[in-house]
């Protein structure tokens, strides 16, 4: 999972910068190595670079003990 998304990640720049042309071989090399469909390549190719706000968990309730 990690090779997959740090191959997504590096063509994502060349996406971005890619002409039509050049975007549509990016997406034919991205959906022969990771085997996706053209329009999951394209929206993964997308998000790769989007910076997303992580919100941290609320912590869990303390266990109490049982007697």
């Amino acid at each position: 999972m990690s090779q997959r998304k740090a191959v997504t990640k590096k063509l994502a720049l060349e996406y971005r910068r890619a002409s039509k042309a050049g975007k549509g071989l990016i997406l034919d090399q991205v959906c022969g190595l990771n085997g996706w469909h053209r329009n999951h390549a394209r929206k993964a190719l997308t998000q790769a670079l989007t910076i997303r706000a992580v919100k941290p968990r609320p912590p869990k309730p303390p266990l109490g003990m049982a007697s």
